[in-house]
C-alpha cells in the first residue's frame, strides 16, 4: 500500500510540473506569452502535418484493450520514472552543495566512492572504506511471479 501510495504523489508531482511548466501562472507574465502565441501563430506559413501512418493492426477489439491497459501502464511508468529521475538530480545538488559548504568550512573533500564515520569523542572524521559494489543482479528488481 505504501508503495503505491510513493507512485500516486510521484505521479502527481511530474504531472503537476507537466501541466504548470505550459501555463501563465503569474498574472503579470500573461500578456508576454499571449504576445508569444500571436508571434507564433502570425509568422510565415505553417508546414503541413503529415498524416500518421499505421504501425500495427489489432486482430480484434479484445486485443486492442488488452495493449491499450499494457500501453497505458508503460505510459504511467515513464512518468514515475521521469519524477524520479528529478527528485535524483534534485537531492544530486543538495549533496553537491553541502559538500561545497563542508569544503569551504572545513577544508574537507569528501571522496567518491568512501564510506565515513564521524568519532565524536576523539573529534575526527574517518575514512572506513569502499562502497560496496552492487551486482548486476542486484540491481535489477526481483521478477515477480
Amino acid at each position: 500500500m505504501k508503495k503505491w501510495f510513493v507512485v500516486f504523489i510521484v505521479f502527481a508531482f511530474a504531472a503537476s510540473l507537466g501541466y504548470f511548466s505550459n501555463q501563465a501562472v503569474y498574472a503579470k507574465d500573461a500578456p508576454k506569452i499571449a504576445e508569444k502565441k500571436t508571434k507564433i501563430m502570425t509568422t510565415g506559413p505553417v508546414a503541413e502535418k503529415e498524416e500518421p501512418k499505421v504501425v500495427h493492426k489489432f486482430k480484434s477489439i479484445e486485443d486492442a484493450q488488452e495493449f491499450d491497459k499494457l500501453f497505458s501502464d508503460k505510459q504511467v511508468s515513464f512518468i514515475v520514472i521521469e519524477g524520479l529521475h528529478k527528485y535524483a538530480l534534485q537531492e544530486q545538488k543538495n549533496a553537491e552543495e553541502i559538500d561545497k559548504q563542508i569544503d569551504e568550512k572545513f577544508g574537507f573533500k569528501m571522496k567518491q566512492g568512501k564510506m565515513y564515520r564521524l568519532d565524536r569523542q576523539k573529534l575526527e572524521m574517518l575514512e572506513v572504506g569502499d562502497i560496496p559494489k552492487q551486482e548486476a543482479s542486484e540491481q535489477q528488481a526481483p521478477e515477480q511471479q
